[in-house]
């Protein structure tokens, strides 16, 4: 270590170094940093210093420490006073009481990390020195982090002080609590914060004078007076947060009243009550695409933010620019005052500028309430402003929200002076804000309604996509089956070509439907409707062919991969669904030499997609959701009198069943879809035309069909939250088509089919059905 005249001196056994020209330490140096106004600039390199007391002082001004590395511990940590001033870098500062102190001083910190288990992080005080001041208490953090895990962020103001924080963070039980100071009772405190992280309630405690004046000047003002001009001394805090900075409010754990000197142990005999704990204040709160969140509650106690304390109510206290949020918690209370109800509450005493919007955190119970009530008085307050705002000035995220576990709507609507919605209720007005007028503006999350008599709750825009998403399945499930069951009615002469060329058939299909849910109820009702729209590409391949004296069999599987689409009708701000479908399918058929014959297919598959609206997008995600199905038909060949003219009489019988995993939406509530099952009859026949062969063993026929179709089972619902809804059948149907078989080139075989089916009832089914298959025989 070089250094030029060095004074050692001890006290308490405490050793103070004074340097009184430039002085570099370089070694693990123990002890006191002390120096005054005779100094000269000191620059510390990864130095350990230790103190009783103060750790590293700087005290007149023009002394400047620089620390660069190494770490720092005492009753004091850093300690700049009458314009002494301290700089560190990638420091590591603890403190018994107090981390950084600063008396008309400047302490800038960058990649640091201070720590005080119980005491003050920062504090500022009265300069001891009269003058004009030089860096009036400025303390700046550069990707620095304060932790106070039992005690104060910042203890003011006793002075006009400044923060100024960059990509830092400030942890606190209580984030800023300041104490009169006899001789400074008008000082301010401003916090800067640009990209950064602020933990904690604040604290500002009015001066008795100037709660006195301000209740005589809204004396005067209800009295049509004018107010006493008597200016009173008042403390305040100017937050100015930017750039996705963010202040959590946390109820205090462990806050203190005035007894407790913060040494020690922490008395729990003098821990405040959780009221106490619970509230904060601040002067103004300048908020640039930042946000300011609401901790969940402590004990069962939700928090209030007062801002515009310690002003005079006449100026913009809440000013929002850019991208703001404010995130609430809140118990859900239909049927008790504002000043009953549990929830976080933001009050404004004075003028609001801008937009934020507001996100909501809301349990409870919903119930509906029998006694017809006002408007104005309906749902919860959430925000109170007593001066000029705007509808708005906060807004909901996405418009609207939910409480946990409850898939209807819930909207925020401003009652105030101009507003659409009409005036506040007086009655709803919250105590510890005392407006000049009973003029101002509540801001209250309601349920929304479908009818102007408000019996029936508006549904989230996905709970209709989940009441069609049933249906829409069912529908492409007996697409797929009643492809499946057409091809093997095609294919009946392959047992007989297997046998006499020993050679196998692959299959490759094409077929999809386009068509339109129909509901017997309304939209007040809960009934929608949608428009469905399934494409599938099927491959398959028959495995073994048996003939018997007198029956000819075959066996073989098929392989589906399907797309279903469906967007529902009648709701407002839905958005198309999209499902994935995989199947396998074991089929057999079984002819009589008579020309009876059964075809059997037996399914099982699994389904994944997304459910969305049209206002957050992807609201949950359908994974390894199940469907199986079992399908028998029976039919019998019968010869006409017309040459190549058959006629084909058939029944089939099916049945199908969804298997859902419960569902988390995103909007806070879990759907139990359950394993939902229908029925499908259907009973009618084709005729078929053979075209006479042609050279070369080309074939063509042609068949139309008709079918009545019956689809039926149980009076199913979803239960969504705690509440159940019913979802549609797909009803009766009626169902007519036509199609061909050819053979035009050796081993290749091609089929098509078009049908349409119309729904017989207000409630089901109706569209398009079309499918092309391509046989190769290998």
């Amino acid at each position: 270590m070089r250094k030029k005249c060095l004074l050692l001196c001890t006290m308490s056994g405490v050793l103070f170094y004074s340097y009184y020209n430039i002085s570099y330490a370089d070694s693990d140096t123990r002890g006191r940093i002390s120096a005054n106004i005779n100094s000269q600039p000191i620059v510390l390199n990864n130095l350990n210093v230790y103190d009783r007391e103060i750790a590293i002082e700087a005290d007149r001004y023009p002394l400047t420490i620089t620390m660069n590395g190494g770490s720092v511990s005492g009753f004091y940590a850093l300690s700049a006073t009458n314009g002494g001033s301290i700089s560190g870098t990638s420091i590591h500062a603890k403190a018994g009481h107090v981390g950084l102190l600063a008396s008309d001083g400047r302490i800038s910190l960058k990649s640091s990390i201070i720590t005080v288990k119980r005491g003050f992080g920062i504090a500022f005080q009265p300069q001891t020195i009269p003058h004009g001041g030089y860096n009036t208490n400025v303390v700046t953090f550069l990707n620095t982090k304060l932790f106070v895990k039992s005690g104060v962020g910042i203890l003011g103001p006793f002075a006009d002080g400044e923060i100024i924080l960059q990509n830092s963070k400030i942890h606190a039980d209580v984030l800023v609590k300041n104490k009169a100071h006899p001789r400074n009772i008008n000082t301010t405190l401003i916090l800067n914060a640009n990209h950064s992280i602020l933990e904690g309630g604040t604290r500002l405690l009015q001066q008795e004078a100037a709660s006195q004046q301000e209740a005589a000047n809204r004396t005067q003002y209800r009295n049509n007076q004018a107010a006493i001009p008597v200016t009173v001394p008042q403390q305040k805090i100017i937050f100015n947060l930017s750039r996705g900075s963010k202040w959590i409010l946390r109820a205090s754990k462990t806050e203190t009243n005035a007894q407790d000197n913060m040494l020690g142990p922490i008395p729990t005999a003098l821990i405040l009550n959780i009221a106490q704990r619970s509230r904060s204040d601040i002067s103004i709160l300048n908020l640039s695409n930042s946000t300011v969140a609401f901790e969940s509650p402590t004990e069962g106690h939700y928090q209030t933010l007062y801002v515009g304390t310690g002003t005079d109510g006449r100026e913009a206290v809440y000013n929002a620019q850019g991208h703001v949020n404010l995130y609430l918690n809140a118990q859900w209370s239909d049927d008790k005052r504002a000043d009953q109800q549990k929830t976080d509450c933001v009050l404004v005493s004075g003028h609001v500028t801008g937009s934020t919007t507001v996100h909501t955190n809301v349990y409870g119970d919903p119930k509906d309430v029998a006694v017809s009530r006002p408007w104005n008085e309906r749902g919860i307050s959430l925000i109170q402003v007593y001066g000029n705002a705007k509808e708005n000035s906060f807004e909901l995220a996405n418009g609207y929200t939910t409480v946990h576990d409850s898939p209807y709507k819930y909207v925020l609507n401003a009652y105030g002076p101009k507003s659409s919605h009409g005036v506040a209720d007086i009655n709803q007005r919250l105590s510890g804000v005392n407006p000049r007028n009973n003029a101002f503006w509540d801001f209250r999350l309601q349920n929304q309604y479908l009818d102007s008599s408000a019996k029936i709750k508006a549904l989230v825009p996905q709970m209709a996509n989940y009441l069609v998403m049933p249906s829409a399945l069912f529908s492409a499930g007996f697409t797929d089956i009643e492809n499946q069951n057409t091809l093997l009615t095609n294919i009946r002469t392959m047992p007989w070509e297997m046998k006499s060329d020993k050679k196998s058939s692959f299959f490759l299909s094409s077929y999809g439907n386009k068509a339109t849910l129909s509901s017997n109820r309304t939209a007040l009702e809960y009934g929608y409707g949608a428009d469905i729209g399934y494409a599938a590409l099927q491959t398959g391949v028959a495995l073994a062919a048996l003939e018997g004296q007198n029956t000819s069999s075959y066996f073989g599987l098929l392989g589906t991969y399907g797309k279903l689409s469906f967007t529902p009708q009648n709701m407002a701000d839905v958005k198309k669904t999209t499902l994935d479908k995989w199947t396998l399918t074991a089929y057999s058929s079984i002819q009589h030499n008579g020309g009876v014959y059964v075809n059997m297919l037996l399914s099982y598959g699994f389904l994944r997609g997304n459910i969305s609206n049209a206002i957050i997008g992807q609201t949950a995600k359908v994974d390894n959701a199940k469907t199986w199905s079992a399908s028998a038909t029976l039919g019998k060949q019968l010869a006409t009198s017309v040459k190549g003219l058959i006629f084909e009489p058939q029944t089939q019988i099916a049945y199908q069943q969804l298997i859902f995993r419960t569902v988390q939406d995103a909007d806070k509530f879990k759907v139990d879809m359950g394993s939902p099952y229908q029925w499908l009859a259907r009973i009618g026949g084709r005729l078929v035309k053979n075209v006479n062969q042609f050279e070369n063993g080309r074939t063509l026929s042609f068949y139309g069909k008709l079918n009545l179709v019956n689809v039926f089972g149980e009076r199913k619902t979803i239960q969504a939250g705690k509440k159940n809804f019913q979802f549609d059948s797909i009803g009766s149907a009626i169902e007519g088509g036509i199609g061909f078989n050819a053979q035009f080139v050796q081993n290749i075989t091609f089929h098509g089919d078009i049908s349409y089916q119309q729904k017989l009832q207000k409630a089901g089914l109706s569209g398009a059905i079309f499918s092309g298959t391509l046989r190769y025989r290998f």
